[in-house]
Formats: structure tokens, C-alpha cells, sequence
């Protein structure tokens, strides 16, 4: 999986391209927690790429929504469709997010 990260305001804008799988999934926490620990207590994910999430990106996804509720930012998932979007619903997750079209609605959104 690759991940980009890009930085607007206070806000960063994370994108996934791949799979996340149990091996990966590490790697977006630990993105999560980088681009944190720099003082950006929002996250935008995008997963226009992201061609796979396995039980562990799930889990992962509600890790970091769950670390930024607690410090009072934010999470959100743009560009939500395809198998990401079937895993989510079919495991009734969806719900759980903020869910934007674009990265610039999301954006909008952040405290």
C-alpha cells in the first residue's frame, strides 16, 4: 500500500493506494499517529485508491476515529465506493464515519 500524505491548516489529508491488509494496516496508524504527533488533530482519508480493506484496516479505521474523538478532532473518509465501501456496509461501519465526496467538503468540515 502506498500512502501520501498532505498537510492543509490543521488538517491532513491522507491517501491510500492499494490494499490494507493485516501486513498494512500498521503502516496507516503509524501514519495517523505521525502527522498527530506534528499537531494535526484531523484526519482526512482518502480511499479513491484503496482497492482493499481487510478485518485489520477495519479495525485500524476505528483505532484512529476512536484516538481523534477522545482529543477532540476529527475523522473523515472521502471518495468512499467500490469493494472499501461494500466491506464497510457489509460489516455495518459505515455509519460510524463521516463520509465527504470530496476532499474539499471534508475539509470544509474539520473544526
Amino acid at each position: 500500500m502506498i500512502i501520501e500524505t498532505t498537510l492543509h491548516n490543521k488538517t491532513a489529508v491522507i491517501a491510500l493506494d492499494g490494499r490494507m491488509d493485516a501486513d498494512q494496516a500498521g503502516l496507516f496508524e503509524a501514519e495517523c499517529e505521525r502527522v498527530v504527533s506534528q499537531g494535526f488533530a484531523c484526519i482526512v482519508v482518502d480511499v479513491a485508491r484503496l482497492k482493499y480493506v481487510s478485518s485489520m484496516g477495519l479495525r485500524s479505521f476505528l483505532q484512529v476515529a476512536k484516538s481523534r474523538q477522545a482529543a477532540k478532532g476529527g475523522l473523515a473518509i472521502v471518495n468512499f465506493g467500490g469493494f472499501v465501501k461494500e466491506v464497510f456496509d457489509m460489516t455495518r461501519l459505515t455509519p460510524l464515519f463521516h463520509i465527504y465526496e470530496t476532499v474539499d467538503q471534508a475539509l470544509a468540515s474539520m473544526p
